[in-house]
């Protein structure tokens, strides 16, 4: 875990404050600097990786059902780099986060559009995984191992029912998820994309238990092989 650092180039004055936020003996030496002035650093990753690590290691005591003796070294330690983290914050303008940028609004309405619009036929499948994604607000895995009994349509809406998420593993699901029709801007519409596939794609529903039973036959069969 010492190991794992970001190299970062920022403006001098920052790498200063920075070190001296941190009270750090390091001092910012000639083959630091970087053209135009700027400065080498390394940094810290993101607090949650530090903890990804720590639980990767924990699993494997635990596998191997052997105490872990620095349990609590580790917490010292991840309580350090939470400071580091935050200097780096507050000085470098980095930003130390797990993920990635959230998808605005704005951004996902292009990307439906431009799927709903082509004429590819694999993006029907695409089209409709991505307005599962954005509506489920699930994982692609649970999304591509949807299964019919698991949707129903009910009053004006579509009823999902998921029993098992990586985070919920014994079925203690909260939900279900209802998802409306938009007539106004049919790109976004789940109800219209639901349709779509299934006239597509209506060779895959000889096995009505499963939503998506193979989808990279159905990529394949939207390239036309």
């Amino acid at each position: 875990m010492t190991t794992k650092f970001n190299v970062a180039e920022v403006e001098r004055s920052c790498a200063e404050k920075y070190l001296k936020a941190l009270k750090l003996p390091e001092e910012i030496t000639s083959d630091m600097v970087v053209e135009g002035g700027r400065v080498r650093l390394k940094v810290f990753q993101s607090v949650d990786q530090y903890n990804g690590m720590r639980s990767a290691i924990a699993w494997v005591y635990k596998v191997a059902r052997v105490e872990m003796p620095f349990a609590q070294d580790f917490g010292t330690y991840i309580k350090g780099i939470t400071r580091h983290v935050a200097a780096a914050k507050q000085h470098l303008g980095l930003k130390l986060m797990k993920g990635e940028a959230v998808m605005k609004p704005e951004a996902y309405e292009l990307i439906a559009e431009h799927l709903f619009k082509s004429g590819e036929k694999r993006d029907i499948f695409n089209h409709l995984m991505l307005l599962l994604d954005w509506n489920l607000m699930k994982r692609s895995e649970n999304c591509l191992n949807v299964k019919m009994i698991h949707i129903e349509f009910e009053k004006d809406y579509l009823k999902f029912i998921f029993e098992k998420e990586k985070g919920k593993q014994h079925g203690d699901m909260h939900g279900p998820w209802h998802c409306f029709a938009n007539p106004e801007k049919p790109h976004i519409c789940l109800v219209l994309a639901f349709a779509r596939y299934i006239c597509g794609y209506r060779r895959f529903y000889k096995n009505a238990n499963h939503c998506f039973p193979a989808p990279t036959s159905i990529l394949a069969r939207g390239r036309g092989e």
